[in-house]
């Protein structure tokens, strides 16, 4: 179980990120 949670977690994590890289290049192409 612990081992899935943090599993898990670090996808949700690397989800985060690409959303703010693809929000920051929206606002850069404006």
């Amino acid at each position: 179980m612990i081992d899935s949670d943090l599993h898990s977690n670090e996808s949700a994590t690397t989800a985060l990120t690409y959303f703010r890289l693809i929000l920051i290049l929206l606002s850069v192409r404006k």
